[in-house]
């Protein structure tokens, strides 16, 4: 049963974070729908098979450890299961509705809810649920502020100055690369 919960889990998140992920990349026209989804496929497969696991080990782990249902493990798998469930219906409702939503959210949100019906949110990791939550508020904003400076130094180095965009554009290939490599070995090493 887990494990159709599961596959629905990830296709409510096909269906809702992928299209965040190339909107702006479809939108723009800069790829086809189709080139869009086959990317998306790709990238989406090697970040989940790459570096999917921390966020997994902080999701089942840090948030409320599962040595507080020692005594009653199948409180644990009842409430995780619900939490999974619940992200289902969200998912595909907001979906449904067009809304771009957040499966870790919903997650986070099922986990420290069943804490709090099991009398156990004394036990939930405070400190790892704030810093999560602040993160909430604060990628909006540290988004907001890279893509400012990008676009501002694009738009002042290439479309203002004409050819230097021959020169400029390599070195920004050059560097996003660089990155990603760079993010690749760190969490593979």
């Amino acid at each position: 049963m887990g494990g159709i919960i599961a596959f629905t889990v990830a296709f409510g998140m096909g269906a809702n974070n992928v299209s965040n992920a190339i909107g702006t990349s479809v939108g723009s026209g800069a790829v086809s729908v189709r080139n869009g989804l086959i990317l998306a496929a790709i990238f989406e497969f090697l970040g989940t098979s790459l570096m999917g696991g921390m966020v997994t080990g902080t999701l089942k782990t840090a948030i409320i450890s599962p040595l507080h249902f020692a005594a009653n493990p199948e409180y644990f798998a009842l409430g995780m299961f619900s939490t999974m469930c619940t992200a289902v219906v969200w998912i595909l409702l907001a979906t449904h509705y067009a809304l771009p939503i957040s499966a870790t959210q919903t997650i986070i949100g099922g986990i420290v809810g069943f804490a709090i019906v099991e009398n156990s949110f004394q036990h939930v990791n405070h400190s790892a649920l704030a810093l999560i939550v602040l993160s909430w508020f604060l990628s909006p904003i540290v988004g907001a502020l890279f893509s400012y400076a990008l676009y501002y130094t694009i738009h002042k180095l290439v479309l203002e100055k004409g050819e230097l965009h021959k020169l400029i554009i390599p070195a920004y290939y050059g560097a996003t690369f660089s990155i990603l490599i760079g993010e690749c070995r760190y969490f593979l090493l």
